[in-house]
């Protein structure tokens, strides 16, 4: 089911002549397209703003947050980094995807599959985020993939024994494999992503004598 079919609604045709319909259905979807995306940098600001000592559900105080969202962003921040860690940043870059398609579409292709598989993407990326060493001021009792990627780390480790490089690698191949689906972009977009990386890192050609040249 697209959001173009999940958006429309049996009755408006009965009520609003087809082409105010047409007009206000493709608004609401434009109106979620812009919500989705407005909502990956909201919480990519949330997350690299989080201060330990603001109000959350954890913590119980009187003082003003500090977080770049205020009170919001401060109890989202708190419990996303909690729970997922850093694969808090790649569910961010999801939303701001779909909503980049919605916005240019108006459809989002295989939505119920991509949001089945988002949960199970993002906790495969926090078993691999938990892996990695613990860096000297991390605010959190776990490592970088939050207490979801610690519990599913320990759990696959008891259950069959799997070294923690091992169930990293594990969790970051089917991660990035399942991720990927649920980015929804398609090769033009994948094509124009490696262009505009190209115009930021330009390369440089090298003479015969090793000397890099301007870029190209």
């Amino acid at each position: 089911m697209s959001v173009r079919d999940s958006t429309a609604g049996r009755g408006a045709s009965r009520l609003l002549p087809e082409n105010a319909s047409a007009f206000l259905r493709n608004r609401a979807i434009e109106l979620l397209g812009v919500l989705l995306f407005a909502l990956g940098p909201a919480l990519i600001a949330a997350s690299i703003s989080y201060n330990p000592n603001d109000p959350s559900l954890n913590r119980a105080t009187t003082t003003e947050a500090t977080n770049l969202l205020g009170l919001p962003g401060a109890y989202a921040a708190d419990l996303l980094l909690q729970s997922l860690g850093l694969a808090t940043l790649v569910l961010a870059v999801i939303f701001m995807t779909w909503g980049y398609r919605i916005l240019r579409d108006h459809t989002l292709e295989r939505m119920w599959l991509r949001l089945t598989l988002l949960p199970i993407g993002l906790l495969c990326i926090a078993m691999a985020m938990e892996t990695l060493p613990r860096p000297e001021g991390w605010p959190f009792p776990s490592n970088l993939g939050g207490f979801s990627g610690a519990l599913l780390a320990s759990a696959l480790k008891g259950t069959f024994g799997l070294a923690l490089w091992l169930l990293g690698l594990i969790g970051l191949v089917l991660g990035l494999c399942l991720l990927g689906f649920c980015l929804a972009l398609t090769g033009r977009d994948w094509r124009a992503l490696g262009r505009g990386a190209t115009w930021l890192f330009p390369r440089r050609q090298v003479d015969a004598k090793g000397k890099k040249s301007r870029p190209v």
